[in-house]
């Protein structure tokens, strides 16, 4: 094993490690909803990757000289330490995000539920505005009603008194007709008795 190939793993992952770190800082910070998760989920396949780097820098270390070896592994060590670091600020990072999620997601959900409520609220009070205004047209009509039956009622009595009072005028003209008939029919028969009484002793004579 040569010292070339854990110099070689030690420069990758040193590039690596600042990218990493640079996305942790910076970039996840100040992103938000959908691209702060997919920035997130990459920093996580990052520090996988970084993790295995390490791994096989021990590789390289463990068959190196002592001197070496030692050099190495405090190395490797530090890095570990560091990318422990990176691990904890990007758990951190995520139960932030997580959090401020569920907070919107929550604020989201109650003025949901808010506008719903707010919106029964509304229907509810033109179905009540509907119904006093049916209600009103049904009384109004109900009091045309009784008005007209009212009126009705006062036209049947006119007309029923006025009715009576001409039966009252037939009745009295009937009376003064059969009156004035047997008048005239006393009158014919004592002309026409008297006519006979005059025939009769005019004839004797």
């Amino acid at each position: 094993m040569s010292s070339e190939k854990f110099e070689n793993l030690q420069e990758d992952y040193n590039i690596l490690f600042d990218d990493l770190k640079k996305k942790i800082d910076n970039r996840i910070s100040r992103c938000s909803g959908e691209e702060k998760k997919q920035l997130i989920r990459d920093v996580e396949r990052g520090l996988e990757e970084a993790g295995e780097m390490l791994h096989d820098m021990e590789a390289e270390a463990r068959p190196a000289p002592g001197t070496y070896r030692t050099n190495m592994n405090q190395k490797i060590r530090n890095y570990s330490k560091e990318l422990e670091k990176l691990k904890r600020d990007l758990k951190r990072m995520s139960t932030s995000a997580a959090s401020a999620e569920l907070f919107t997601g929550g604020t989201y959900q109650r003025d949901n539920v808010d506008n719903e409520i707010t919106s029964m609220k509304t229907n509810q009070r033109k179905t009540l505005i509907q119904g006093t205004e049916s209600l009103n047209r049904a009384s109004a009509s109900v009091d045309r009603s009784h008005r007209i039956a009212a009126e009705t009622d006062e036209i049947g009595v006119g007309i029923i008194e006025e009715l009576g009072g001409q039966k009252e005028q037939l009745i009295r003209t009937r009376d003064k007709v059969s009156m004035k008939c047997f008048v005239i029919i006393k009158s014919s028969m004592m002309i026409t008795k008297s006519l006979s009484l005059y025939c009769l002793f005019t004839f004797s004579a």
